[in-house]
């Protein structure tokens, strides 16, 4: 490689990392713009700050958990939920799910949980140095099913991940076992990692892990010899009564969260003027509806359009704006990606 080639090579690297430096900035003060998330800054270091949830990015946590509970606890009849917040020992619960409840193999576990954690840095910012939310689900197999179980519910999360607005073009999948990471703090036999294609970056947002009996053998609760064989199961395929095998789901909420930001940012053009805006599927919108009123002093018009309001507001989230031509109003509420517009036409009532 010559001098000139070099040069060359280094100044279109400067301009591309640039350009994409000026891309990342536009999204970040779209974000916090809109109330996705929010800047908390260092008094100490004006330049340093980190991200947290904004009042619209809440929303949007709120109804992807739901979204979760939705396709899994209540779509799923060997799912269950614990619906506080904890991070209790999930063998304990497995326990008295299987001996007390009788419970069959397979059923899962669901909750959420706070991971006090720093999750990642990039030059630019730090995200997320507080507590954040992870969806756990731990779900109990038969041993000979494991590998086949564990490639389904990585298939069936993925699935979920498109439903929710991903696409194939932002997120990459890949296969580990245990032999290329000998010296994991964080046991796994076979796992799948999903990652989001970050500008800055891939980051993990969703792992899941077959975890074998690991964890019934090495778990900080003591679990006497007679506990233990009472949790062993019947495995026909391999003539033995054995410990059940667990497949961990982890996905990092927040961090997901701040993905579909990203997924779903657009620039559209409208007449002369460039617009920012953000695509949420329905489920995850943080605003799901809006009542536009065309007319402000039409009393039926105004009475309907409240009653539309009301009615929407009590399953979902629902604005009533009544200022300023349709076309603006519409602008405004795409931006933060609601899907769905109500308009109250008095000719039409």
């Amino acid at each position: 490689m010559t001098l000139l080639e070099r040069k060359e090579r280094k100044s279109y690297s400067e301009e591309e990392h640039l350009k994409q430096i000026n891309q990342f900035v536009k999204i970040e003060n779209f974000i916090n713009e809109k109330l996705l998330f929010s800047k908390i800054f260092d008094i100490d270091n004006p330049d340093h700050y980190v991200w947290k949830l904004g009042a619209m990015g809440k929303l949007i946590k709120n109804n992807l958990i739901a979204s979760w509970k939705n396709t899994t606890v209540l779509s799923l009849n060997n799912i269950y939920g614990m619906d506080k917040i904890t991070n209790t020992d999930v063998l304990d619960k497995f326990s008295e799910l299987f001996r007390s409840k009788k419970m069959e193999i397979p059923f899962g576990i669901n909750r959420i949980s706070n991971v006090n954690v720093e999750q990642f840095e990039s030059a630019e910012f730090t995200f997320h140095s507080g507590d954040s939310n992870h969806i756990n689900m731990d779900y109990f197999v038969v041993p000979s099913t494991s590998e086949a179980m564990l490639k389904t519910w990585n298939d069936f999360v993925i699935d979920f991940f498109y439903k929710i607005g991903f696409n194939d073009e932002n997120i990459v999948t890949e296969f580990q076992n245990i032999v290329d990471h000998p010296s994991t703090d964080d046991y796994f036999f076979d796992r799948y990692i999903t990652k989001f294609k970050f500008p800055f970056g891939e980051e993990t947002v969703f792992t899941i892990s077959d975890r074998i009996d690991f964890y019934f053998e090495n778990s900080e609760r003591s679990f006497s010899e007679e506990e233990i064989n009472s949790l062993r199961i019947k495995d026909t395929l391999r003539n033995e009564k054995l410990l059940p095998h667990m497949l961990s789901i982890n996905i990092d909420v927040d961090k997901l969260i701040l993905a579909l930001i990203f997924n779903g940012y657009r620039e559209l053009q409208v007449r002369n003027a460039i617009i920012p805006t953000v695509i949420f599927s329905p489920q995850i919108a943080p605003v799901k509806c809006c009542v536009f009123p065309l007319s402000s002093v039409d009393r039926n018009v105004r009475m309907r359009s409240e009653k539309i309001h009301t009615d929407l507001n009590n399953e979902f989230k629902t604005l009533l704006d009544e200022k300023g031509t349709l076309e603006i109003r519409s602008m405004k509420y795409k931006e933060i990606g609601v899907p769905y517009f109500v308009t109250v036409d008095p000719e039409l009532l």
